[in-house]
């Protein structure tokens, strides 16, 4: 199931797998941030895992990067990057967080990294569950 949002939209690949897609040239807000986690409280069972799909250009203020991946239900995150531009987001996002620790794997969009990345994402559920 496809669900929109003001920045872009969210694709439910199962019940605790949430794909993002943010739209092209979009600048993140604290505001846009709320929203989408308001958004996967509401429609996610938890411990959830999120898959950004970087297909589109984008970039975060420095608050939201800062509330990012901040919820104690998210169990991973995967990137797929597309290219230079949307892998320098993930490294400037992980510079930005790099003490906190997350369950963060980067993954090639040119190398099947979608499909890789929806495997990872899977057992790391899988581990979250187990240790719950």
């Amino acid at each position: 199931m496809k669900y929109t949002l003001s920045f872009g939209y969210i694709n439910q690949i199962s019940a605790n797998i949430a794909e993002i897609i943010i739209d092209n040239s979009t600048l993140i807000t604290v505001e846009m941030f709320e929203e989408y986690n308001e958004f996967i409280t509401k429609h996610f069972s938890k411990p959830y895992a999120v898959l950004v799909n970087s297909i589109n250009s984008y970039s975060m203020t420095h608050e939201a990067t800062l509330l990012a991946a901040k919820s104690n239900a998210l169990a991973a995150t995967a990137t797929v990057s597309f290219g230079n531009e949307s892998e320098q987001v993930v490294e400037k996002f992980l510079k930005d967080r790099g003490a906190d620790n997350l369950n963060l794997r980067k993954f090639s969009g040119f190398e099947m990294g979608r499909i890789k990345a929806i495997r990872w994402l899977e057992l790391e559920l899988m581990k979250a569950k187990e240790n719950a």
